[in-house]
């Protein structure tokens, strides 16, 4: 038996019926609703485990039923399908195109290319749904444009 004693809650997505969070205290991410609720643990079992996933910060759900994470320490996106099987991962640190410094938060547009947060570097990058990258924007400043650790 899992026992909570507190609860800190990330995320929270609502598509249609299903509600997603990631609770960062237990490091568990769940579907809470729709046709299927799933529990998929960082710390859990094997078996209910996201191989390589060390602390999800952010997530999203994209239009194909897969869900997008950030793992803000390993400094990487992680796809899964509703299953919690990886079927995709992109990134690593550092401040290259497709690299990351501590991201912090995503999203997924209607053309399915994904935007991430990288708080480190002070930018916001944008990837193909395949995780290629396409452009980046910003830098560290307070000048239009410019960020102060962007986050989520």
């Amino acid at each position: 038996m899992k026992r909570a004693l507190s609860i800190r809650v990330a995320t929270i997505i609502v598509l249609g019926l299903a509600v997603v969070s990631v609770t960062l205290t237990f490091g568990h991410i769940g579907q809470l609703g729709g046709d299927r609720p799933a529990e998929w643990s960082v710390l859990g079992s094997a078996d209910d485990r996201i191989p390589g996933l060390q602390t999800p910060w952010a997530l999203a759900c994209d239009s194909d039923g897969t869900t997008l994470i950030v793992d803000r320490d390993r400094a990487q996106v992680i796809r899964v399908d509703p299953e919690g099987h990886t079927v995709a991962r992109w990134g690593r640190m550092g401040s290259g195109p497709g690299e990351f410094n501590r991201p912090t938060g995503i999203a997924i547009d209607v053309n399915r290319r994904v935007y991430v947060v990288d708080s480190g570097n002070d930018r916001v990058q944008v990837f193909s749904a395949s995780g290629a990258p396409i452009a980046e924007w910003g830098r560290r400043g307070s000048d239009p444009g410019e960020f102060d650790v962007p986050y989520g």
